[in-house]
């Protein structure tokens, strides 16, 4: 009796023992399943909120350079489409855009339209800088310009158009500034100006011309950064 009383105050204290580990066992596991899932579903707010197909403008913000959704500090993924608000006064500043944004920073093809001038413009962005080859369109259709940007500058030979189709200028840039020959056109096809460039400013002989063809002005001698050096 004894024996067996011992066995079954052991039995009894090691069942209970063992309810008790258990049970101890079963609360941490769900308190570590609570704290997952309390950690995923704060990760995946942000995830929601850094993602957001066809916002507005108005719901971005920019800081320094990156674009956020408003109130939220997490960089914008996603496309954005919509009316352009300037800045500092908040006023439409008559554009409309549309593009896609990669960390906050625009990424990819961005089209642009003008209310007022019913321009369309396009191109690429890479890392938040204009990359490749971008065109701008006249209101009927034709092409303004068209160029390449290299990290965000002007670079290799850009061409120019009068809203009539004729070639209005051409000529090389070189890291955002007019380098070696240019020549400019009136809308006819005749020449206007004509001259060579470097690090953006007239380097050798200048002419320029009347609609007649006639020398209206030449910059006699030659020049190196912008200032005469020799006649």
């Amino acid at each position: 009796m004894v024996a067996n009383g011992i066995y079954k105050d052991v039995f009894l204290i090691c069942w209970r023992g063992f309810d008790l580990f258990t049970l101890r066992e079963n609360i941490h596991r769900i308190m570590s399943m609570k704290k997952t899932l309390v950690t995923f579903f704060i990760v995946l707010f942000f995830i929601n909120a850094s993602i957001g197909w066809s916002e507005t403008w108005d719901e971005l913000e920019e800081k320094e350079g990156i674009y956020y959704k408003k109130s939220l500090d997490v960089p914008f993924d996603g496309e954005a489409t919509g009316k352009v608000f300037e800045k500092f006064t908040g006023k439409y500043d008559g554009s409309f855009e549309k593009g896609s944004f990669k960390k906050g920073k625009k990424e990819g093809l961005w089209v642009y339209r003008y209310d007022y001038m019913e321009f369309e413009h396009k191109g690429n962005y890479k890392n938040g800088l204009k990359e490749g080859s971008w065109v701008l369109y006249y209101y009927n259709g034709k092409l303004y310009f068209k160029g390449n940007y290299k990290n965000g500058n002007h670079e290799g030979i850009w061409k120019y158009y009068h809203n009539n189709g004729q070639l209005h200028s051409k000529g090389k840039y070189k890291n955002g500034r007019r380098e070696g020959y240019w020549v400019a056109y009136f809308n006819d096809g005749n020449i206007h100006e004509k001259g060579e460039f470097k690090n953006g400013n007239r380097e050798g002989h200048h002419v320029t011309y009347d609609t007649e063809g006639i020398i209206w002005k030449e910059w006699t001698g030659f020049y190196k950064n912008d200032i005469k050096i020799s006649d």
